[in-house]
């Protein structure tokens, strides 16, 4: 025991006591500053003559239940047992209760001298607020959070002193009134008269652009780096995948969409406006070609593919700039559409020029300066400007050095398009038999020695204009026939043996300029040969 002396000058108090086992160690501080200390079973031995003092302290401590607890406040629980002298007992309440009025959690107290407690036992009040307002989040895609979790709640409600707080998710910011600004987070707390301060939740609005939308199925990608954001006003950019090109326009690198200030991009209106990238392309049908003139193309369709176009014999054409030109070019563009050639072969020259009559005693003497190159002289067994059908004598030399040639044109509103010749022996027998069909540019002579039909391509399209050679040749046995813009050439054998000096007979849907026998050395003609797939 420990004693201290008070304000009276010889009274002193007890501020600390340990015992154990009803032994007590007792400390007495006399004013007159000395000290006396013994240790005895039961009592306190005095080692100075003073009397007062001993019968003051000098009797039995008290026993271990003194004091009195109070057992029936479950809101308390105690540190430490020992209810004796000088005990002290820790009262702590437990989680969401406070002490009132202190608002503490701990409190302590002593057991007196005199078997009471130094205050009463402390009550714990009940001190929560209800569940804190939701964050509000934005329409459709929410993005609002808080920190509040419900699942450390005791006694369905959330802790006095209790701060939470609210924040939105990424490009999001809390819209703060009273700043006229957007802020990061904003925070409540639980008061101890269970509301909350400030009672006002911010609202969550958009600072960026982010999760733009994807197009694989239009092959188009973006630039956008996942986790990142795109201001307002900026752009995110769209391309063609590697290997692709933008539908609309083959020279088109990029498409962009802007961040507007509401959080979201402006994309096109419908899904129709989106823009797609394609591999390549293909031009739906052949080139058309200009009038009079003769075609080289492969058939191939795909984006920039070409088709080569020359005017025919005795005809020329001139660009836009007025220059002669002998080739005209066609590409099939991006938009499926061939490239227009704005050209049209006229006519140059004439073709043929009759040979006067002996009885007439002319010459023709062109000047050299005027003179046609592709002019060729031509005998008296030529027909000009003649009618549909038509039949024409076949000469006797005919197989020698006469050739058979036809010069007219498809008629352009016609639905049929088609050429007809034979060659008759003088017996009227069928030697040959030739069509050709300028709507499907097809050449059939007739048929080879099994009987099989031969067909050829040509460059003749509806509305054109021709030129036909045939020639015999006895030694082969057959009739060799070629278009003077040398395409589809071709030889086959004649069907009967007889000979070819009977008749010619020309029918179909043509106009003739001219047609009948002439020399072959007479015909000063360029040829062009082209392979056709």
């Amino acid at each position: 025991m420990a004693l201290k002396t008070t304000s009276a000058p010889n009274i002193l108090s007890l501020h600390k006591t340990e015992s154990k086992e009803n032994v007590s160690t007792v400390v007495i501080e006399l004013t007159l500053n000395q000290k006396i200390q013994k240790t005895t079973p039961g009592r306190v031995l005095v080692l100075d003559p003073i009397i007062e003092l001993v019968k003051l302290v000098g009797q039995a401590c008290s026993g271990a239940e003194d004091c009195d607890k109070k057992q029936n406040d479950f809101n308390l629980f105690e540190h430490f047992q020992p209810t004796h002298h000088a005990a002290h007992l820790n009262y702590k309440c437990p989680l969401a209760f406070w002490f009132e009025p202190k608002n503490v959690t701990e409190q302590e107290i002593t057991c007196n001298w005199n078997r009471t407690w130094s205050d009463s036992i402390p009550e714990c009040v009940h001190r929560t607020c209800h569940d804190p307002p939701e964050p509000k989040q934005l329409p459709t895609i929410g993005g609002a959070t808080y920190d509040w979790d419900n699942t450390s709640i005791a006694n369905n409600g959330t802790i006095f002193g209790t701060i939470i707080t609210y924040r939105c998710e990424i490009a999001r910011g809390l819209n703060d009134p009273v700043k006229s600004d957007v802020v990061e987070n904003q925070e409540i707390e639980c008061l101890w008269n269970h509301t909350y301060a400030p009672t006002k939740i911010f609202d969550c609005k958009w600072t960026a652009c982010i999760n733009p939308m994807n197009q694989t199925q239009r092959n188009l990608t973006h630039n956008f780096v996942e986790g990142s954001t795109i201001s307002f006003g900026s752009f995110l950019t769209y391309k063609c995948i590697e290997g692709h090109f933008f539908d609309a326009d083959y020279h088109q690198t990029e498409f962009k969409v802007e961040c507007q200030n509401t959080g979201f991009f402006q994309y096109p209106a419908n899904d129709t406006l989106w823009p797609r990238c394609l591999p390549t392309k293909f031009c739906p049908s052949h080139p058309e070609k200009p009038r009079s003139a003769r075609i080289h193309w492969n058939k191939d369709l795909e984006h920039q593919a070409k088709a080569s176009f020359f005017c025919w014999p005795n005809f020329a054409a001139k660009d836009p700039k007025g220059d002669l030109i002998n080739v005209m070019e066609s590409t099939c563009q991006w938009n499926r559409t061939w490239a227009d050639v704005d050209i049209q072969c006229k006519p140059s020259h004439c073709p043929v020029i009759p040979v006067p009559t002996i009885q007439s005693g002319l010459i023709y003497k062109p000047k050299e300066e005027t003179a046609s190159p592709n002019a060729s002289w031509l005998s008296d067994m030529l027909y000009y400007n003649k009618s549909v059908p038509l039949t024409i004598p076949i000469p006797a030399d005919f197989g020698k050095d006469l050739i058979l040639l036809i010069d007219g044109r498809f008629v352009q509103s016609s639905p049929i398009q088609v050429m007809e010749i034979k060659i008759l022996d003088v017996e009227n027998n069928s030697l040959a038999n030739f069509s050709l069909n300028a709507l499907t540019e097809y050449w059939t002579p007739g048929s080879d020695a099994l009987g099989v039909m031969l067909y050829e391509r040509t460059n003749i399209s509806a509305g054109d204009a021709f030129r036909f050679q045939m020639r015999f040749l006895p030694a082969q046995n057959s009739f060799e026939m070629l278009l003077m813009d040398g395409s589809a050439p071709i030889s086959i054998p004649r069907v009967d043996t007889g000979e070819p000096n009977g008749l010619v007979t020309i029918d179909g849907e043509i106009t003739l300029n001219l047609a009948g026998f002439t020399t072959s050395r007479n015909l000063n003609i360029k040829m062009y040969y082209y392979v056709l797939n």
